[in-house]
């Protein structure tokens, strides 16, 4: 995917691999880096790693910035334009749910 300017989308040229938009949209959604690990299928490390080398390739030094950074080239919308919703009873371990749930 070819993610450019929210005025001009073929313009920035920024290229993110599947795992690496599905991880922002999941945290744009409001994910932990565990529960978008789980929803991914991969570990917490792969998660951070995918992230430092998002920041390095947009020349960001922290995820603030690198938050900035995805919003401004329009990479933490959905398809639709709308964000996912965490799951949050699914992305919770099992021994945390309550009972009365």
């Amino acid at each position: 995917m070819i993610v450019g300017t929210p005025d001009d989308p073929a313009q920035a040229g920024v290229v993110f691999t599947a795992r690496e938009k599905a991880l922002v949209e999941l945290l744009a959604a409001g994910h932990t880096d565990a529960s978008a690990a789980r929803r991914l299928g991969v570990s917490p490390r792969t998660v951070s790693y995918t992230l430092q080398s998002l920041m390095d390739r947009l020349a960001v030094e922290n995820r603030f910035q690198l938050g900035l950074a995805l919003g401004t080239l329009g990479a933490t919308e959905t398809a639709d334009g709308s964000a996912a919703e965490p799951d949050v009873a699914q992305d919770r371990p099992p021994d945390s749910i309550d009972e009365g749930e």
